[in-house]
């Protein structure tokens, strides 16, 4: 993990150490101490799209004091023709990344150019001194909690402390920058990146228009610091005295237009699932025959719905239709969800669906906020004396999508938690978790901004079963009190579909150890290399059950302490499920972990 993390191969230069792959550089740092997460160039379209590109030419040379990497990029994508250069040159304490581009086709944009993305752990309520363009500057901090809006504008360079001892300078040109908190979108970063968002978007880039940027880092510290390659040893902590309610867990219902079949409903039923979240949108014609195959899935499934209802024009009399069709087939809900047609629980619709709703079922909580991500509820705030509980979606690749984003990104979501549960005094209920987008809430196109699910290729892998491990640990341990996870069946599911037959994914086995049954808890852990490993333990009056992801690919020993007994049991995740392993491979509380795998130990009490 030292010379390469995720297929970025490791370089060095004086005190500084980073990572780089494909034009992107990562986790620059001094010590153990991350000074910038990432620096990187993207376009974004006019729907906020990230325009993909190939690598046409890369030449890297390593001398005695540094290194240099120069590149040849082409993007292209639905109509969208561009080419770059990008040079990234660094001496000693210092980087300087290069970007100059041209259009070779006409085509609308809302961004263009490099950014930067500050690391959440190492900077979050340190101060940071802004300089402006005229040559002035400005004091302030890192937001402590999740900014709505730009924490910085007008931003031309910057001097902040990671860590006592270490002074970072960043320099900008070329373009105006400004900082947001990415965390409203659950990345682990806050980003600085050109084009302020004040500026009128998307913008024409007509054919031949020229872009040039740079981005200027110096680090100075002012003593040795720990190196990492002393910190070999990879230790899961468990902490049995410290112990959080489970939240309740659920999945989605499929957006693929298949009726869920026998075999599928028998097979679902195995997981120890508590809701069956489903959105049935009444402002659209067709909702009442949705409303019949939902009710009938409920009743095959025997799990009770999390019933997301989306508002039209007209949000009085379609939830009085919805009423009077509940009626003649009525289902067992657990939880319903409002929203109206900007994905939000606004007020007006609020005052005239909440009353009829909760005269008509007054057992039954209701809760809104956002079908989007926090962002929107951070910038909306619904009244929320009428609401029982705050919710809100989750992806972790809204912005960018490689494994390393994948897996860094899982720190925020303890922060978007806590931040919601401050912000509104309610419970907090995650209504969506996806891998991918299952829609485009900021589209600028209309035609974009419909539902279209994306698919992500890691969905049936090793990979997103640790990830959601991953996830649903910091989301429990942060106070969630509700979690609705991926699509039932399908290309998004925890079932796939493989033509008229379907496979249970490792997700299905991974779920189906998240009992939450009457007493269990979950149990806080910390990894001492999150990016190479997470896990979560669950206790109930039986049994402590520790869940390990090895997300490497190498084979990794990891210490297990905090629990003294003797294991009782190991298992590893195979293809057809939980395989029994020796447990006498774990010696003095260390269990060696193939690459990739997932491993379940147990403790009896």
């Amino acid at each position: 993990m030292e010379e390469s993390l995720h297929g970025y191969r490791k370089f060095q230069t004086g005190k500084l150490r980073l990572y780089y792959r494909n034009g992107e550089i990562r986790r620059i740092s001094v010590g153990n101490v991350q000074v910038v997460n990432a620096i990187y160039a993207a376009i974004r379209d006019q729907n906020w799209g990230t325009v993909p590109f190939q690598i046409t030419s890369e030449d890297i040379e390593e001398g005695k004091h540094g290194f240099s990497i120069h590149l040849e990029l082409e993007y292209r994508n639905s109509g969208i023709r561009y080419d770059a250069r990008m040079e990234i040159e660094a001496r000693d304490k210092s980087l300087k990344v290069s970007y100059k581009g041209q259009a070779l086709s006409s085509f609308l944009r809302n961004r263009i150019g490099l950014c930067v993305l500050h690391p959440i752990k190492e900077c979050m309520g340190k101060l940071l001194e802004v300089i402006h363009p005229d040559g002035s500057s400005s004091q302030g901090r890192f937001p402590l909690h999740i900014s709505p809006d730009q924490p910085f504008l007008n931003v031309s360079g910057m001097l902040w402390e990671p860590e006592k001892g270490i002074q970072a300078s960043m320099h900008f040109k070329g373009e105006v920058f400004e900082m947001e908190d990415q965390r409203n979108w659950t990345d682990a970063s806050y980003k600085t990146y050109g084009t302020p968002l004040e500026l009128p978007f998307p913008v024409r880039v007509e054919k031949s228009d020229q872009l040039e940027q740079s981005i200027s880092l110096e680090v100075k510290a002012d003593k040795e610091l720990q190196n990492p390659s002393g910190q070999n040893n990879r230790v899961l902590r468990i902490e049995p005295d410290s112990s959080h309610p489970m939240p309740a867990l659920g999945c989605m219902r499929s957006t693929e237009k298949t009726p869920l079949g026998q075999e599928e409903a028998r097979s679902l039923k195995e997981l120890p699932l508590q809701h069956y979240r489903v959105d049935l949108s009444l402002g659209y014609e067709g909702w009442e025959s949705q409303y019949e195959q939902i009710a009938q899935e409920q009743k095959q499934l025997g799990w009770p719905l999390e019933l997301a209802l989306h508002f039209g024009s007209t949000p009085g009399k379609e939830v009085e239709a919805f009423l009077q069709k509940l009626k003649v087939q009525p289902a067992e809900i657990k939880h319903i969800l409002v929203f109206d047609d900007k994905f939000l629980s606004g007020n007006s619709m609020l005052q005239e669906v909440i009353p009829p709703l909760r005269k008509a079922l007054p057992q039954v909580p209701i809760g809104g906020g956002t079908d989007a991500y926090f962002a929107e509820l951070n910038r909306n705030h619904p009244d929320t004396k009428l609401l029982d509980f705050i919710s809100f979606s989750i992806c972790p690749q809204v912005h960018a999508f490689d494994n390393l984003t994948l897996l860094e990104n899982l720190e925020a979501q303890s922060h978007v938690v806590e931040n919601a549960r401050e912000l509104f005094g309610k419970a907090v209920s995650i209504g969506a978790i996806s891998l991918k987008q299952r829609f485009n809430a900021v589209a600028t196109d209309e035609d974009e901004a419909a539902w279209l699910p994306e698919t992500d290729h890691r969905q049936d892998t090793y990979l997103a079963a640790g990830w959601t491990l991953g996830s649903f640990r910091q989301l429990a341990l942060a106070g969630a009190a509700s979690l609705s996870y991926y699509e039932a069946v399908g290309p998004r599911g925890i079932l796939s579909r493989k033509g008229k037959t379907y496979e249970a994914s490792p997700l299905f086995h991974l779920f189906k150890e998240l009992s939450s049954g009457s007493g269990s808890k979950i149990i806080t852990t910390h990894s001492s290399h999150p990016l190479e490993f997470d896990a979560i333990c669950l206790k109930d009056k039986q049994v402590y059950k520790v869940l390990i992801s090895n997300f490497d690919k190498s084979a990794l020993t990891i210490k297990l302490e905090g629990i003294e007994r003797e294991v009782d049991s190991l298992f590893k995740l195979g293809k057809q499920g939980w395989e029994s392993q020796n447990k006498n491979d774990i010696i003095e509380h260390r269990i060696n972990m193939e690459s990739g795998a997932l491993y379940l130990v147990l403790y009896s009490l």
